[in-house]
């Protein structure tokens, strides 16, 4: 961090490979730790000033006791893969009356089924194997609806996985705030660092777009005004935008709203 202002200016990143760290410098810096955000934001008690409300010691560099305010609330759900005769192959089912009061859907996927879900509030971890008893409550479960000639067999289960869903909410806003399915973007008055947390899947390319526009509009390098000596006026200088909106993702190349006409005509 600045040692005159406080600031955050870059991060001292580890090569896990080689195990040498290095130090990289910037004019912002964006936490996106998805359900690791607030292990990220912790980082800051060290940056911050001495006497800050974030920085944990007192002007006299005395222990406080603060405490960071969570971001995120995370809640884990697992998901399993079943063969594709669980299902039939156009029609899904949404369960909201499970013996637990948990949802649980059939959804017929690749071939396969995939069924889920459960909801845990638990730390996130790096490593998320799905709990062998989540397993076997979501085969328990799906016994109600299928046949009672058709066995649901542990060894049926093709893969399963972990995940979890960040429930988030703006510390440094006032007191009060809800947790949200919505993605939240907040900045530290006191060291500078934004961070992104909450959001889905569906909205990854939104939540690059919010958290960069609104890094670029509080930057001063872009609010100062440029002089136009030939009219003697002067005029800010346009706010750049992220351009995500106009990149193609991979796959991308080619593609026109006209493509499945295309692929038609060609191919028939």
């Amino acid at each position: 961090s600045d040692g005159e202002t406080g600031k955050v200016v870059g991060v001292k990143a580890l090569d896990r490979i080689s195990g040498k760290d290095f130090e990289v410098y910037a004019k912002k810096v964006i936490f996106a730790g998805g359900p690791f955000t607030d292990g990220l934001r912790e980082l800051e008690l060290t940056a911050a000033p001495t006497g800050s409300s974030i920085s944990g010691k007192d002007d006299n560099n005395n222990n406080n006791n603060t405490e960071l305010q969570k971001a995120v609330h995370g809640a884990s759900g697992s998901h399993i893969v079943l063969p594709g005769y669980y299902a039939p192959n156009h029609m899904g089912l949404l369960d909201y009356n499970t013996s637990d009061g948990r949802f649980l859907f059939f959804l017929p996927w690749q071939g396969s089924v995939i069924v889920g879900t459960t909801d845990k509030k638990c730390e996130a971890e790096t490593l998320p194997y799905p709990p062998e008893d989540e397993i076997q409550w979501m085969l328990k479960e799906c016994e109600k609806y299928l046949s009672h000639n058709l066995k649901v067999r542990r060894s049926d289960v093709l893969s399963a996985w972990r995940g979890w869903r960040p429930l988030a909410a703006d510390p440094n806003a006032p007191p009060g705030g809800q947790v949200s399915r919505d993605h939240v973007i907040s900045t530290n008055p006191d060291t500078g660092v934004t961070f992104i947390a909450g959001g889905k899947w569906t909205t990854w390319r939104e939540m690059a777009q919010d958290v960069l526009d609104k890094v670029l509009s509080e930057n001063n390098e872009y609010a100062t005004e440029d002089h136009d000596n030939s009219k003697g006026k002067s005029k800010s200088s346009p706010i750049p935008k992220c351009n995500t909106l106009h990149l193609s993702l991979h796959g991308g190349k080619g593609w026109s709203e006209s493509l499945p006409v295309q692929v038609i005509q060609k191919y028939g």
